[in-house]
């Protein structure tokens, strides 16, 4: 019995590597960016997606939640594509609804070239570094940031010098200023712009409509 059970197990065994080394041994294409996917040229080019866009009831950023007759805001980064917006703002127009939009440096009267700078000089990141996200855990969601940046800096060096070397390069000015941005200082001049813009009923700003977001504005 034990030897039949023996056999058993093995031949299972067996069944699951095989696959396993079959998908190792296979040679897969190396990564490129989709063919079918090329840069808009016009406005044209967007509207379908952008129509698609604001009628969205459901997901992160679900736009199809503004209703006929009323208007909205959208506050945009500073990076945000303008054709993309204008064809955001078409759509929401044949909807029926009056759009605002209106990017953070907008708000915050800076000027946007100085605005992109900052930003750059302490987000110049892209998702190949995804260790990069811990920074805005350390950075933003501590009362005393020191405290983890400390404590990462004993434990893992490399890391914390992958996280803040580069950043920390740039002027003081450009980093208190990339701070201004996406948080409560944005929160605050969007409450001064709504309370100019009373027929405003939907607010669309950063991502996903995220409780800390909604707390920012209630403020």
């Amino acid at each position: 019995m034990k030897a039949t059970m023996t056999i058993l197990v093995l031949l299972f065994s067996l069944v699951l590597v095989s696959p396993l080394g079959a998908a190792e041994k296979a040679n897969y294409p190396a990564p490129r960016f989709p063919s079918y996917l090329k840069p808009p040229k016009s406005i044209d080019d967007i509207m379908p997606f952008a129509r698609a866009a604001v009628r969205q009831t459901g997901g992160r950023t679900p736009l199809g939640l503004a209703e006929k007759g009323t208007a909205a805001l959208i506050v945009t980064e500073v990076g945000a594509d303008p054709m993309v917006m204008q064809a955001i703002k078409r759509a929401y127009e044949e909807r029926g609804i009056k759009i605002y939009v209106v990017s953070e440096h907008e708000l915050l009267g800076v000027n946007k070239e100085d605005a992109l700078k900052a930003i750059r000089s302490s987000r110049w990141y892209t998702g190949e570094q995804g260790y990069m996200e811990v920074r805005h855990w350390l950075d933003d969601l501590f009362i005393d940031a020191e405290v983890p940046k400390k404590w990462l800096k004993e434990r893992r060096p490399d890391l914390y010098n992958a996280i803040y070397a580069k950043g920390d390069d740039a002027p003081q000015k450009e980093r208190e200023l990339a701070k201004q941005f996406g948080g409560p200082t944005v929160a605050e001049a969007m409450i001064k712009y709504l309370d100019q813009h009373a027929d405003i009923k939907a607010v669309f700003w950063r991502r996903g409509g995220r409780p800390r977001t909604a707390r920012l504005l209630a403020a």
